[in-house]
């Protein structure tokens, strides 16, 4: 009895489970609330899930439409359940599978008179659709979509319907399915792209993209792709690329970049979906930026270039808005460098085009036009460094590795140069020096270089083409002399540079290792000058690279480095005068630094290396003979070389084999003094009498020729005539060079030529003293002469302190050394040359000459003066019975 009454309720339970889910599917086209749908799937699973002897064959017909109807809902519900939670492929869905597989069994008990057939029959086949497409099976999804195509078309035009209990494609109708029907068929073809791709079948790939991306109308089409829409655009250009299909490629980059850059300014900028059109937007762009320097201006011309100009300007405006939160820039991963470089690559389209056009005018109309047209080309250079300037303060001129920056230099360093840049060449040298300090942190940036602003970016390494490229911008316009100032010559941070321009050299290119034939002819192994070493190799533009080193290195006294990078330039250019004037003043520095050295000297190899000196200034004298600097250096040089030998020649232990090599070597380098000295007075008169009679000026170093000819004849122990007159024309031309004579002399800041003054008057003195030292007995001639020198001594210009200023009291002095050597020479030619005079007559005049000399200066002065008598006496006592430490230039260095 009891089980009677369970069963019974539970079968009233089953029916009225029944009945009121019925109910609930007879609101199927109806909107419910969340609650009622889930409280129906729960009821369905709890009463027709476990009614598992329940057979509907047994049903009326009539029951088995409700049972049809109550599970169909069921399943839509489930569906779309399974769908939102993602537990599609769960075990809830292989149990729906299996309802749905027993609904078709009794979907054909369904008779067609029946007033929903049309509905049930539509939303079954959509179910079937709807399961095979989510299980993967897209053929079987397309069978059942042409299905219900075919079903639909026999109904009316207006037929659909509406699943609004679903959330995904809740509504069909004969054009949805037809999309629907396209996008499978898209779908499985797009499942074949990539071994399409990989085969290389890229005309297939083309025509498959092509009607994929023209096709899809909508997000919800695109998303069901394997590929979504933004990949299918980069293998679509990838694909066009490879095939050839230049036109094509670049129409449909523009076409994907007006796409990507409408969508990504609509959407929010931090979603993934503004990430993936900004990778759209670089794609497009990179493939217009290969296109265009592939094959140049002539792939602009397409329909849609107006379109494509517009689509970068909108993306410049927004991203580079001054207003833009600098943080959030700084992470953009839009390429708004590339997007630079092709508006300049269309202005100078553009330029183009109009030149082409010009030619049409008349010639008053083409000259307006040519300096608009002057304007427009300087304009499409300088958007570049405006455009710097804007991403600098982002930081984002480094980024894409260096590309925008090295672009840059690549359009702008080659025509440098050009005339058309002249009105603007300092606004562009500080363009260029801001771009190479960011690309390689050159010049350095200091206070006075303001126009050079940090961008805080990283510097690339230097590579020998970049090289090349850098030093033609910062190359001196004219190469230093090798007399020039110092500030002519390169900076400190352009010999780094340098030196790191030699060190990224292929080894095909380095002259290191290349320099023994020079070497050889310095050192007179070999009597033939080198030929240029492999012009082909080193580029003509850059063989002056070690000549600017060596310049430098010669100007900071660094003698050996210069000497090094002198015989580098000579080895790429042997006929270069200044490099051979420098590595001739380099090595005479040497020289002399060890002459003044307290180290031993060997004199065979000291003289072997004053010897390759010697050819140098041979080689360049060659070269130039007309440069009277150079033959005063030579003789200078020649000189301190013969008073080495001098000294040499005096001291204990010196073999006969030695001592005569050095007296040889001593008058080969006298004869050099005398050579070059004489070479540079003729030089000097022949300069005078070309120049403008009126023209009173006289060479300063004039008085230098005649002292140091003056001192080699005393040193060779030459006539006292001659040495003396070379002392007095020296003294003149000093006076005429507006020499000063003070009465005291400041050694740390002394006037003009006073202190040179002082030391040929000193050296006429000494050089008397001398003479009477070494000659016990000397001509009555020779002693009136030097009494007659003496005197005319106590009253010159120096001894009175009277410079040419004060013309009027000095006139009478002017040419009176001049005088007193001719009155002096005929002296000596009238009397009789057996007269001999004493020395003590001869220092008893000296004596009296000098007092002389004391008391024409005033009475307030007298210190001053005695003073430097004193020096000059003080500076003859020291000297030895030979005189030997006179011969040597200690007062000032000459």
């Amino acid at each position: 009895m009891d089980l009677e009454i369970i069963y019974k309720e539970l079968n009233d339970s089953y029916n009225m489970a029944v009945r009121y889910t019925y109910q609930l599917s007879t609101f199927w086209n109806e909107a419910l609330p969340k609650e009622i749908c889930s409280m129906y799937r729960h009821l369905y699973q709890t009463f027709y899930l476990n009614e598992n002897d329940h057979s509907w064959f047994d049903l009326p017909s009539a029951d088995i439409v409700i049972q049809i109807q109550i599970t169909m809902f069921y399943l839509e519900l489930e569906y779309d359940f399974l769908s939102v939670s993602g537990t599609l492929r769960s075990v809830s869905g292989e149990v729906c599978r299996k309802i749905l597989c027993s609904l078709h069994l009794h979907m054909s008990l369904i008779e067609e008179k029946l007033d929903n057939y049309v509905t049930l029959q539509a939303r079954y086949l959509w179910l079937n659709y709807i399961f095979a497409k989510n299980e993967g099976d897209l053929h079987t999804a397309i069978t059942k979509l042409k299905q219900l195509l075919l079903f639909i078309s026999d109904q009316n035009d207006f037929f659909f319907v509406l699943l609004p209990n679903v959330s995904f494609t809740n509504y069909f109708d004969l054009s949805s399915v037809k999309v629907y029907i396209a996008s499978l068929e898209l779908k499985i073809n797009m499942q074949n792209i990539k071994s399409l791709y990989e085969t290389g079948k890229y005309e297939e790939v083309i025509h498959i993209l092509k009607k994929c991306l023209n096709e899809s109308c909508g997000s919800h089409l695109y998303y069901e792709h394997p590929l979504n829409k933004h990949a299918q655009m980069e293998v679509l250009l990838e694909s066009l690329w490879r095939l050839g299909n230049f036109q094509d490629c670049i129409s449909w980059a523009e076409k994907v970049l007006k796409y990507s850059t409408d969508n990504y300014f609509i959407i929010s900028r931090n979603g993934s979906y503004s990430i993936e059109f900004a990778r759209s937007i670089n794609s497009a762009l990179l493939y217009i930026h290969e296109l265009i320097e592939k094959l140049g201006y002539i792939i602009l011309e397409f329909e849609y270039i107006s379109r494509m100009v517009q689509s970068i300007h909108k993306i410049l405006t927004n991203l580079l808005d001054s207003q833009h939160d600098k943080n959030v820039s700084n992470n953009h991963i839009i390429d708004c460098w590339r997007a630079w470089i092709i508006l300049h690559y269309v202005l100078e389209w553009e330029n183009d085009r109009n030149v082409i056009n010009r030619k049409n005018f008349t010639n008053q109309e083409s000259n307006f036009l040519l300096e608009s047209e002057e304007e427009k080309w300087f304009s499409s250079y300088m958007m570049f460094f405006v455009a710097h300037e804007l991403l600098g303060r982002r930081q984002w001129c480094s980024k894409g590795n260096h590309k925008f920056l090295s672009m840059i230099l690549n359009v702008t360093v080659p025509k440098l140069r050009s005339p058309l840049f002249e009105p603007y060449r300092d606004i562009i040298q500080e363009c260029l020096e801001q771009t190479t300090f960011c690309l390689y942190g050159y010049p350095q940036k200091k206070a006075r270089m303001r126009h050079i602003q940090d961008h805080e970016t990283t510097p690339i390494d230097l590579s020998w083409p970049k090289a090349a490229q850098l030093l033609k911008i910062f190359r001196p316009h004219v190469l230093p002399q090798f007399n020039s100032y110092k500030i002519d010559s390169i900076s400190t941070d352009m010999e780094t540079l340098l030196q790191q321009c030699i060190s990224t050299m292929p080894i095909k290119y380095n002259i290191i290792g290349h320099t023994k034939p020079i070497e050889d002819f310095i050192n007179r192994k070999t009597n033939s000058l080198p030929m240029l070493f492999n012009s082909d190799v080193l580029c003509f533009k850059m063989n002056w690279i070690y000549y600017l080193l060596a310049d430098y290195y010669f100007k900071c006294r660094d003698f050996s480095k210069a000497i090094q990078y002198y015989e580098m330039d000579l080895t790429v250019d042997p006929t270069r005068f200044d490099s051979w004037a420098g590595i001739s003043l380099s090595k005479a520095s040497k020289c002399e630094t060890m002459i003044g050295s307290i180290e031993v000297l060997r004199p065979a190899e000291f003289l072997k290396i004053t010897d390759d000196t010697l050819k140098c200034f041979e080689m360049c004298l060659k070269i130039n003979e007309n440069d009277p600097q150079l033959w005063v250096e030579n003789g200078s040089f020649a000189y301190n070389v013969q008073s080495y030998c001098s000294r040499y020649l005096k001291s204990q232990s010196v073999s006969p084999k030695e001592l005569s090599y050095a007296k040889l070597q001593q008058n080969k380098y006298s004869k050099i003094v005398h050579k070059c000295f004489n070479r540079a007075i003729n030089q000097t008169l022949s300069h005078e009498k070309c120049s403008d009679a009126d023209n009173e000026d006289h060479d300063d170093e004039h008085w230098l020729y005649h002292y140091m000819l003056g001192k080699i004849f005393e040193k060779d122990r030459g006539d006292p005539v001659v040495y003396l007159t070379h002392y007095f024309k020296s003294s003149i031309c000093l006076y005429e060079s507006n020499a000063t004579y003070p009465i005291k002399i400041s050694h740390s800041n002394p006037s003009l030529l006073c202190i040179e003054s002082l030391e040929l008057f000193y050296r006429t003195n000494a050089a008397i003293i001398k003479f009477v030292e070494r000659n016990s007995n000397i001509r009555h001639s020779t002693g009136l002469m030097f009494m007659k020198i003496l005197k005319e001594l106590a009253v010159c210009p120096f001894a009175v302190n009277r410079a040419k200023i004060n013309e009027v009291l000095l006139k009478k002095h002017k040419f009176s050394g001049e005088q007193s050597i001719q009155t002096s020479e005929r002296y000596v030619q009238e009397k009789d040359d057996t007269m001999k005079i004493t020395s003590q007559d001869f220092l008893q005049a000296f004596t009296t000459a000098n007092s002389i000399n004391t008391c024409s200066s005033t009475s307030n002065t007298s210190t001053s003066t005695s003073s430097d008598t004193d020096t000059v006496q003080e500076m003859s006592s020291d000297s030895d019975s030979d005189c030997t430490n006179m011969d040597e230039d200690t007062f000032f260095g000459l």
